[in-house]
């Protein structure tokens, strides 16, 4: 592919990410979103959810949890598109080599950074307790389906990063280092997403 063309083909694809990343924040923006989050956290928690005080502290945290990500997700999108003017805006790797790690690692950066200043979860002296015979764990929260899915993207990102960094040390004739980067990228951030 010539440069001209494999730049072209670069600025659709990163358009079509802005517009979905602009999509996935609107959605994110609606607030029936994270009342409905919030209602099947609560079933999946086997928490009351709907008789609770903090019940819209809860659907404000969800929706701004879901905001930080699609908004972390478009300042991705807009780092590659600045990127597009660079040299390396003309690279055909560049939907795989720039585009996925730039939105997630820009995502998780500012998700991490809005989740560790959040004000912690601190209810009222008067708020209903919910008494529970064990420690909770992430299994009460996310469920068995989504632990597994979890497992097994952390599986395959953990294998993504073994594969990355043997190529990295070990280059073939038609090595890539960008397509290695970017496994590596996003496998180290697949494996540090996975909740104990």
């Amino acid at each position: 592919m010539d440069p001209q063309t494999a730049l072209t083909t670069n600025v659709v694809i990163v358009t079509l990410s802005g517009v979905l990343a602009g999509c996935y924040l609107a959605w994110a923006l609606l607030p029936s979103r994270s009342e409905r989050r919030a209602l099947r956290w609560s079933e999946n928690a086997d928490l009351p959810l709907q008789e609770s005080p903090i019940a819209d502290r809860i659907v404000a945290r969800l929706r701004r949890d879901a905001i930080t990500a699609a908004a972390g997700a478009a300042v991705g999108v807009a780092l590659c598109a600045l990127a597009l003017l660079s040299p390396v805006g003309k690279d055909p790797n560049f939907p795989i080599t720039f585009l996925p790690p730039s939105m997630l690692t820009v995502s998780a950066l500012v998700s991490a950074a809005v989740g560790v200043r959040a004000h912690l979860f601190a209810p009222g002296p008067l708020s209903r307790r919910v008494a529970r015979p064990r420690a909770l764990t992430s299994a009460d929260y996310l469920g068995f389906t989504r632990r597994t899915l979890w497992l097994a993207t952390a599986i395959l990102s953990l294998c993504a990063v073994i594969w990355a960094s043997w190529l990295l040390l070990h280059p073939a004739p038609s090595f890539t280092p960008g397509l290695a980067v970017a496994a590596l990228v996003i496998g180290l951030l697949g494996v540090g997403g996975v909740p104990s």
